[in-house]
């Protein structure tokens, strides 16, 4: 301060932004002859900043020299976070080595072969020259010792240490001694920057200090070296104003496109939908497509008819066509640790964090579903003959292995898995029976049931270097295999109440099945050639069993604009909108995260506020539009089919850099999915905001890509910026913010009437806001920009969409106002969902028939949408096989009708209660369009809660929602009934 109080403020300003690089700062603010300063400092500014500076420095030389020391030893967790952001870029624009390592890059320039003595003092002597010549002088003798890039290039060239043979040769060389100098500094300084946060961490400890009392002495000294202009110039970026939307004037070319765009939306709807015309060429590749897949149909036909089985080579560790394990080592080391755990102490641990006041205020809302099971899971023994089934505890499963080529299913020879519960392993046999490959059950990874195909079934195993695709001969093998796995896995509890103790106060237990001695039993099942045998079943085996269908999931769904602002850097702050080790499972969007140096940087910042007990499942962007999934880590065994998907929005020239985001996944038997959007800004576009959600509706592809997200899972979270305005005058708006008259204030909000008058997101809920506008704020305050006239506004929001078999409690929906480094406020809702887990139908004692659905007519009523040229309908479930193109009674229509060709859908599964949590999908297609992403019509679903137990052979009529671009369409109508499925011979 003493030596640069006096240089003008344009001088400050360029150290702040270059540090003392910059050439503002160099020249600028020499005094004047007369010692009086130049520039635009004027003696009452000096004096200002002199008197502040005795003010903001009252302390003795010892407390300062004290207070710099523990600045430069004393981290807190911010700092740590600002310092390692320093250093790397401080690192990237290293430029500089010493001259002990000038030995070094020099042999990196030369091929490897060391420089001489000579050659070595040759090149000192030139660099010392250049200096004088450019007068240089060095403040220190380490300033003296070091070397710059540039001075590096000029003296090799100076001196013909190397002359290449070609210029290419000469730019490789170059290239390679310039990256061993920057690997040489980088390394140095992130080796200091390790030892500076070990060291202040030990002398925190030493000094018995808390983290708080650190960060307040560390705050107290202002450092004015490169570190801390480099921290003042990431707090001035975020004071800086940033450009918004709502601020900037349209030109020319956007009007133009703005005028566009309302044309074409005066035109929409003026005929039917066209239908897209394909090119011979697409025509013929069309063509080709529908010949493999009917040839890999034929093969696999062929192949179940076979005697042959698969030979020596079957499934080879590293074979080519074998999908890689999406997970790191590292991370599967921790799991496999997670796994081999006491699964006793795991129930116990959950019960434990169930155990918190949130989940105890919603016990009234649940009763009679329980937060978790009553009494001890403890340990009970049952008698191996009083299990039904007992030859699904050692199952042989025939199967054909599946690769992703159109014309090859694996080849024509089937393949035999075992599921041993007596040995905890699963096997894969030879020909002869013998054993080929073992693993042990809680080496198991992931089970994982394909959407698309019934048939098929992936395993992956810690101890495998790949997973294994499955093809199974039915759905109905497929569900067996999956049912026994999954009883065998540790880390699952299934249903299955006859294997649960009997006791009316215990509802899980962990279940030892007891076949030792007297109680061997033998049964009748196949063996490695598909042949009935005999065999003797005995030892001991454990099942993880509860009497509850179903267990609780706690979910964080978040939303934060940063309008090109940093995130908090205050961990209070972010906490409280994302509270750490909280939830099991988070998802957070941020919309406008501009400030991002690499792509990833958003995504470590959550991660490693999260923790270690937290995974990444899955992160996308679009444009600076970021979503990350992440679950704690002992439920990542029961979550399978993680799916991602983006979309980016037409009209690019109009709303800017807008899209949505979708990540789907199934947490045991309930599948959800995590969609955020950021839509067009500006009051008066509504229309426009609707058409990017129609875009991010139609175009994310999750699960079966015959539909949108809308009406296939259990539960949509749909979250973001979605821009709809309050349209109120600003003076009006605050009279209510200020009397909290927030649902007044919503009949106002454009989202409300949109839904209300447009349709926009049908079926969709959000829970009730009892927080103020999240929209538009000054920031570093919680006050709004009054002065840009429009009202203040709910521009994020959390809606959600469940099925009526469903169970979800939202128990929170807030903004926080604390939270001040955007124009925006963050928004959260957190919710509690009833998972259902898998259900062990082959061990029931009670073996009711399996159901077999029959629908006797569906009908398209009252359509709203274009005319259909050739409606096709397609029919989805989790627990049947899926019927494809079922052809309308007539042809262009509107309102298709189907009925005397609907499909028979039996059901893989007995178990009534599960299939009670299911659904069917009726999707409705356009079969003229050639186009797979642009013939989907609408879709339907049907709950089947309240329409199993106790109806059978009950003709039922039914109504549902066709939804197609996220708004209602028509009802589809019909009647079906459910009856006994023959028993198969």
């Amino acid at each position: 301060f003493e030596k640069n109080h006096w240089r003008p403020p344009a001088a400050l300003e360029d150290y702040v932004k270059n540090g003392n690089k910059g050439a503002l700062w160099k020249s600028g603010g020499k005094p004047n002859a007369d010692g009086s300063p130049s520039g635009e400092a004027t003696t009452e500014e000096i004096e200002q900043r002199r008197q502040w500076f005795e003010s903001h420095a009252p302390v003795s030389d010892s407390e300062v020299l004290k207070r710099k020391e523990w600045f430069e030893r004393q981290l807190t967790d911010d700092e740590k976070v600002m310092r390692r952001q320093w250093v790397k870029r401080s690192t990237k624009e290293a430029k500089r080595i010493t001259t002990d390592e000038l030995s070094d890059v020099l042999a990196a320039l030369n091929d490897g072969e060391k420089p001489s003595d000579e050659q070595l003092k040759a090149i000192e002597e030139c660099v010392r020259r250049r200096r004088e010549e450019l007068g240089f002088k060095p403040a220190s003798q380490d300033d003296n010792d070091m070397i710059t890039q540039e001075e590096f290039v000029c003296a090799v060239a100076d001196t013909h240490f190397y002359v290449p043979q070609t210029d290419e040769e000469r730019m490789r060389a170059e290239e390679e001694a310039l990256e061993a100098m920057r690997q040489e500094e980088m390394a140095r300084e992130t080796e200091e920057a390790a030892y500076l946060a070990m060291e202040a961490e030990e002398e925190r400890e030493k000094a018995g200090l808390t983290e708080e009392e650190a960060e307040a002495l560390a705050a107290a000294e202002a450092g004015n070296d490169e570190e801390a202009a480099f921290l003042d110039e990431l707090e001035q970026d975020d004071l800086e104003a940033k450009p918004n939307e709502d601020d900037v004037e349209m030109t020319a070319e956007e009007e133009a496109a703005w005028n566009d765009f309302l044309e074409g939306k005066d035109n929409e709807n003026a005929g039917d939908a066209e239908v897209e015309e394909l090119s011979p060429e697409e025509q013929a590749r069309l063509a080709e497509e529908e010949e493999q897949r009917l040839a890999a149909e034929a093969a696999a036909e062929e192949a179940w008819a076979s005697e042959e089985f698969e030979g020596e080579e079957d499934w080879a560790e590293g074979e080519g066509d074998a999908p890689e394990a999406e997970l790191d080592e590292a991370q599967k080391d921790e799991l496999e640790a997670l796994v081999e755990e006491d699964p006793e102490e795991q129930w116990e641990a959950d019960e434990e964090d169930w155990g918190d006041e949130e989940v105890a205020e919603e016990e009234e809302e649940i009763d009679e579903m329980a937060q978790e099971e009553k009494g001890q899971p403890l340990q009970w023994k049952l008698p191996l003959p009083e299990v039904t089934n007992p030859q699904f505890l050692k199952s042989y499963f025939t199967v054909i292995k599946y690769t992703p080529s159109h014309s090859f299913l694996g080849g024509k020879q089937k393949r035999v898995w075992v599921v041993d519960h007596f040995t905890r392993c699963f096997y894969n046999l030879e020909k002869s029976g013998k054993i080929k490959k073992e693993h042990a059950a809680n080496k198991l990874l992931q089970l994982e049931r394909n959407v698309q195909d019934p048939n098929r079934l992936r395993l992956m195993f810690f101890d495998a270097a790949h997973s294994y695709e499955l093809q199974f001969y039915s759905p109905q093998e497929r569900e067996r295999f999956y049912e026994t796995a999954s009883a065998i896995r540790p880390s699952i509890r299934v249903y299955a109440p006859d294997l649960t103790n009997q006791d009316q106060s215990v509802e899980a237990c962990t279940t030892t099945i007891d076949g030792v001695g007297p109680n061997t039993v033998t049964v009748t099942c196949n063996n490695a050639a598909g042949k009935p045998v005999a065999r003797e079943l005995t030892g001991e085996c454990k099942v993880n069993a509860s009497k509850l269908l179903t267990e609780p999931l706690t979910i964080w769904v978040g939303t934060f604009n940063l309008t090109g602002h940093h995130p908090p850097r205050n961990s209070k702050e972010l906490n409280d909108w994302m509270p750490k080790d909280k939830y099991d499972i988070y998802a957070v969007a941020v919309q406008e995260a501009s400030y991002r140096k690499e792509e990833s940087e958003w995504f470590e910042y959550v991660q490693h506020h999260l923790g270690k007990e937290y995974l990444t499942l899955a992160s996308m962007s679009v444009w600076d539009t970021l979503l990350i999934v992440l679950s704690r880590k002992k439920h990542l065994l029961k979550i399978t089919n993680v799916e991602g998907s983006t979309k980016a929005t037409v009209h690019k020239s109009v709303c800017g850099t807008k899209g949505g985001i979708g990540i789907s996944l199934r947490y045991l038997e309930t599948s959800m999915a995590f969609v955020t959007c950021h839509l067009a800004a500006r009051l008066e576009r509504n229309a426009m905001r609707n058409t990017n959600l129609e875009e991010v509706v139609d175009g994310l592809q999750l699960a079966v890509r015959e539909t949108d997200f809308c009406n296939q899972f259990n539960h949509v979270f749909m979250f973001g910026d979605f821009n709809y305005r309050v349209e109120l005058d600003n003076s009006s708006a605050q009279e209510m913010i200020d009397s909290k008259q927030y649902q007044a204030l919503l009949d106002y909000d454009q989202l409300t009437t949109q839904r209300r008058d447009e349709g926009v997101l049908h079926g969709f809920q959000e829970p009730p806001i009892t927080f103020a506008p999240t929209y538009r704020m000054q920031v570093g305050s919680d006050q709004y920009m009054a002065e840009k006239g429009n009202a203040p506004s709910y521009c994020s929001r959390v809606l959600t969409r469940s099925m009526t078999n469903t169970w979800v409690k939202c128990t929170g929906y807030r903004a926080f106002r604390s939270v001040q480094v955007s124009e925006h406020q963050p928004v959260n809702a957190t919710f509690i969902v009833r998972c259902v887990r898998p259900t062990m139908s082959c061990f029931m004692k009670a073996q009711s028939p399996i159901p077999q659905f029959i629908f006797e007519e569906l009908a398209f009523t009252e359509s709203t949408g274009p005319l259909i040229k050739k409606p096709q309908l397609m029919i989805v479930s989790g627990f049947t096989a899926t019927a494809k193109n079922i052809d309308a009674v007539s042809g262009q229509t509107a309102s298709p009708s189907w009925s005397g060709n609907l499909p028979r859908m039996e059901s893989v599964t007995q178990a009534q209660e599960y299939l009670e949590t299911c659904h069917f999908i009726f999707i409705v297609r356009e079969a003229a369009e050639k186009r797979e992403d642009k013939a989907h019509r609408g879709t339907a679903h049907l709950p089947l809660f309240s329409r199993v137990i106790g109806v059978q052979d009950m003709q039922q009529e039914f109504d549902a929602d066709i939804m197609a671009h996220g708004k209602c369409l028509g009802k589809l109508t019909g009647k079906f009934r459910w009856e006994a499925a023959p028993l198969a011979m």
